[in-house]
């Protein structure tokens, strides 16, 4: 019995080091993942709220040699994507998500399409006009990704 107990705990210790290494590993490739607009359609705007509400596709890009797979059975997620001003890190708009199942291969890219992104008009749309004046190298996309329940922000 003293050695099925030993041979329970070395296996438990050995899957505890695989997870902390392979979650560490997944963060340091996230980190290096570049996100990109990819589209933006059915734009809708609601004046009760004035909000205005967009369907985009965004490509997020692994320039890394490390295969990121995001399908481990709803324990890493997307939950959040933002769009930022660059220069005043003002919130622009957001999406709220519950994104499992992303695999970006190494040195490749995904696309993951028609994420319902609000923009508050006055808050997101008016206060950052700039970007609309051929400055959209000021937008910058923000995700926040959940690990086993612990968030990570990755700027990009």
């Amino acid at each position: 019995m003293k050695s099925l107990t030993k041979l329970i705990l070395v296996a438990g210790a050995g899957v505890v080091g695989y997870s902390v290494c392979r979650t560490n590993q997944l963060k340091q490739g996230l980190e290096q993942i570049t996100v990109k607009i990819s589209g933006i359609r059915n734009i809708k705007v609601d004046w009760d709220n004035l909000t205005i509400s967009v369907l985009a596709d965004l490509q997020l890009i692994n320039p890394t040699n490390i295969n990121i797979g995001l399908g481990t059975a709803g324990a890493i997620k997307i939950k959040r994507i933002a769009f930022i001003n660059r220069n005043t890190g003002a919130l622009i708009g957001e999406a709220l998500t519950d994104i499992t199942g992303i695999s970006i291969e190494k040195q490749n890219f995904t696309t993951i399409k028609d994420i319902a992104v609000t923009i508050p008009v006055l808050k997101g749309l008016l206060a950052n006009i700039q970007l609309f004046n051929n400055q959209k190298e000021l937008l910058a996309v923000q995700l926040t990704i959940s690990i086993l329940g612990k968030d990570y922000t990755i700027n990009s």
